[in-house]
């Protein structure tokens, strides 16, 4: 019984690692999870362990498990409902520095990296100069979209 409690408790911890690589939800987490609190109390038994010991165990290693699972997915479903926060489109919103332009459209520098820029929506007669500060409106592939910063004149 030893033995074949030690073999659930092996492929129960196994289980919940395949769960740290693949994406079931908790399902196999929750398997794994009770299969080790199941092996630990045949090898209990097994030890000679009486069942007044054996089934509490069990219960609270089964309990704390389940516990530990059940914050852990709530931590995930947290994090998946957050808004990504890296690549170009985090651009939009922030302030760029032209560089050049050249009637409708023109180079800017925003967070280090120079793009090919364009006038957005009531902005198209406007004319930005060398040095001066816009906002990124949209980002369509490499152009940005960009609008002044302050408006001059409007």
């Amino acid at each position: 019984m030893v033995v074949l409690g030690a073999v659930v408790v092996l492929v129960g911890l196994a289980v919940i690692v395949v769960e740290a690589h693949v994406t079931t939800g908790g399902v196999l987490a929750v398997a794994g999870v009770l299969a080790v609190a199941v092996g630990a109390g045949l090898i209990m038994a097994g030890l000679g362990a009486a069942l007044v010991l054996t089934i509490p165990v069990a219960v609270v290693l089964a309990g704390s498990g389940l516990l530990g699972t059940m914050l852990a997915a709530r931590k995930v479903a947290a994090a998946r409902s957050q808004a990504l926060r890296t690549g170009p489109s985090t651009l939009v919103g922030t302030v760029a520095m032209v560089r050049s332009w050249d009637r409708s459209e023109g180079q800017v520098t925003a967070d280090g990296t120079l793009w090919r820029a364009v006038l957005s929506g009531d902005w198209q007669d406007a004319r930005p100069v060398p040095g001066e500060t816009v906002v990124v409106d949209d980002l369509d592939g490499l152009t940005m979209s960009v609008r002044p910063l302050y408006a001059r004149g409007k």
